[in-house]
C-alpha cells in the first residue's frame, strides 16, 4: 500500500511539468496548420533565339499587365520565363535597350519578343512582353502612320533648272520609284512654308487610277510635290 501512495504522489508531481510545455505546443501545431506554404513560380522553358541591344527608348504600359523573370542557362540557348509578383504600372515610363525574342517548344509557335525595362530612376523592373507596351514617354502621343500614294508615270523624270515660290502650305512627298521605271509611290514628308522660294531639279507625270495626269517637281530641302502648289519665282 505504501508503495501504491508512493507512486501516486510520484505522478501527481509530475503532472504541472508535464502539462505546462502542452499549451504552447498544441498553439504552434494549431497555427503552423494554417499557414499557407507560398507556392514557387512556375517557370517555363524557351529557346533564347535572339538577344538584341538597341538605342535607349521609353515606353509605357497599355496595361497593369505581367512582368517575368527570365533566367539564362549558361551553356544553351534557353531562358527559363516565370511570372513577376508586381504587375506594370500604367503611371510611369519605363526605358529598354536590351531585346530578346524566345520561342516555345509548341509546334507552329513563333517568337515572343520581350523587353528589358528600367524604371525612372535606372533601375531593373523586370522584363515584358514587347506586345503589353507602348513606345513613348507616359502622355506621349504615337506619330499617325504617313498614309502612301502609288501613282502611274505617264512621263519619266527629267532633269530641270527652275526657282519656285509656294502660294500655299501645300504638302511634300519622299517617293519611292518601282523599278519597272511604271510606277512611283508618294508618302507625305512634310508641309511647304507659304511664300518661300525653292529651287527645283526634276520634274515627272504621274496620275492615279482614271484620272489626268499632274505634274509633280522635287524640290531641294524639301521633296516632291505638286507644281500647282507653287508659282516661278520672279
Amino acid at each position: 500500500m505504501k508503495k501504491i501512495n508512493v507512486l501516486i504522489a510520484t505522478a501527481a508531481l509530475a503532472l504541472p511539468l508535464a502539462a505546462a510545455p502542452l499549451a504552447p505546443a498544441t498553439t504552434l501545431i494549431a497555427n503552423a496548420a494554417t499557414v499557407k506554404k507560398a507556392t514557387p513560380a512556375k517557370a517555363t522553358t524557351y529557346t533564347l533565339k535572339k538577344a538584341t541591344s538597341i538605342k535607349k527608348t521609353a515606353y509605357h504600359a497599355k496595361k497593369a499587365g505581367d512582368k517575368y523573370k527570365i533566367e539564362f542557362a549558361a551553356d544553351r540557348a534557353t531562358a527559363k520565363v516565370s511570372k513577376s509578383k508586381t504587375k506594370l504600372s500604367t503611371k510611369k515610363t519605363y526605358t529598354t535597350s536590351k531585346t530578346i525574342e524566345l520561342l516555345s517548344s509548341k509546334k507552329g509557335a513563333k517568337e515572343v519578343k520581350y523587353l528589358h525595362l528600367k524604371n525612372d530612376k535606372g533601375e531593373f523592373a523586370g522584363w515584358v512582353k514587347a506586345s503589353e507596351m507602348t513606345k513613348g514617354a507616359l502622355g506621349s502621343k504615337t506619330p499617325a502612320k504617313a498614309k502612301a500614294t502609288k501613282l502611274t508615270l505617264t512621263k519619266k523624270a527629267k532633269t530641270i533648272k527652275k526657282a519656285y515660290t509656294a502660294t500655299k502650305k501645300g504638302e511634300f512627298a519622299k517617293t519611292v520609284f518601282a523599278k519597272d521605271g511604271k510606277t512611283v509611290t508618294l508618302t507625305k514628308a512634310g508641309t511647304l512654308t507659304s511664300g518661300k522660294k525653292y529651287d527645283a531639279t526634276k520634274s515627272i507625270y504621274a496620275k492615279a487610277s482614271k484620272t489626268t495626269a499632274h505634274e509633280y517637281v522635287l524640290l531641294k530641302g524639301a521633296g516632291w510635290t505638286l507644281a500647282s502648289n507653287l508659282k516661278a519665282a520672279k
